[in-house]
């Protein structure tokens, strides 16, 4: 692996915990338990360390008493809730949009995510999120995040609920059956007007909600999948995957950011979502937790919620 320079660098590390929450993946809809024990596990693992964390709420765990009773019972005023938003069935009925999934959980970009969708289905289907939301914690999310979303919901949701802070997939090509290639590498930016993947050129074109780019992907071998044979997998920070497992690589990767140059600061995101499960999760979420901590205790980064 490479080696750095030990000069110190001026720049911060911010790191979000930051765990997405849906009630299945399934495409019935049906309530898994593994899946609601895999956030009380991340829930325990996280306040062993005492860090804050940041629980985005797909829609169907938000309407779901089981894990709204949790995350209420179990957060504290240094923790956030924010919104997870991916379309289901219910959420599209509940808006009057026409839901075009198949199954009431259709993962499909084109069914299951708001680029799917006409504008003002879009706006219909957020207006329900947020005041189911407020309805629930009594006030409205600050963050919201997606593997995919667009920039007229997310203009939308900055102006009529104030909405400050966004989060998008990391670059891949193909995973989840969608591409994202050639944009921002890591950390936040400012998105154009016009378009959500790409950071505004200009002030007056700029969307002043800034978006962070998930996953923590390798900075090399994140983007050279494909052009060599003999790599193959995920590389991310994911604590589901071998290498986000790896406790030689997660101290490497954060000291890409701690050591290295930055453009005003070093970011990662961790976390996972619930439905991975805790037992193919675990051991990469220990690795990295244990291993922030101590980076912490040595002002090398700050662990923030994500708003």
């Amino acid at each position: 692996m490479i080696k750095f320079d030990k000069k110190k660098k001026n720049n911060i590390t911010i790191v979000n915990i930051y765990n997405f929450i849906r009630k299945t993946v399934y495409p019935s809809g049906e309530f898994v338990e593994d899946d609601f024990q895999t956030v009380v596990r991340e829930i325990e693992l996280i306040k062993q360390y005492g860090f804050p964390a940041t629980y985005a709420l797909k829609h169907d765990a938000l309407m779901d008493e089981r894990f709204v009773n949790l995350i209420k019972e179990s957060i504290d005023e240094y923790d956030e809730v924010g919104a997870w938003f991916e379309i289901t069935e219910e959420l599209a009925k509940k808006a009057g949009v026409k839901w075009k999934g198949e199954t009431p959980i259709d993962d499909h970009v084109h069914r299951g995510y708001s680029l799917g969708y006409s504008p003002e289905d879009r706006f219909k289907m957020a207006d329900v999120y947020m005041d189911d939301f407020k309805c629930i914690f009594g006030y409205y999310p600050k963050t919201v995040g997606s593997w995919v979303i667009d920039i007229r919901t997310l203009t939308y949701l900055k102006e009529k609920y104030g909405v400050i802070g966004g989060a998008i997939c990391r670059d891949q090509i193909g995973t989840d059956g969608f591409t994202l290639w050639g944009g921002y590498f890591n950390q936040a930016y400012y998105p154009s007007k016009l378009n959500e993947y790409i950071p505004a050129q200009r002030e007056e074109m700029q969307l002043d909600l800034p978006l962070f780019r998930l996953l923590g992907p390798d900075p090399i071998y994140n983007f050279e999948e494909g052009l060599r044979e003999e790599l193959k997998g995920v590389h991310t920070l994911e604590p589901a995957w071998i290498i986000g497992q790896n406790k030689e690589w997660v101290h490497w990767f954060f000291e890409c950011l701690n050591e290295e140059e930055t453009l005003g600061f070093s970011y990662a995101q961790v976390g996972q979502e619930n439905t991975f499960l805790w037992n193919t999760m675990y051991k990469g979420y220990e690795v990295q937790i244990e291993h922030i901590f101590n980076l912490e205790k040595e002002k090398k980064l700050r662990v923030e919620t994500f708003s």
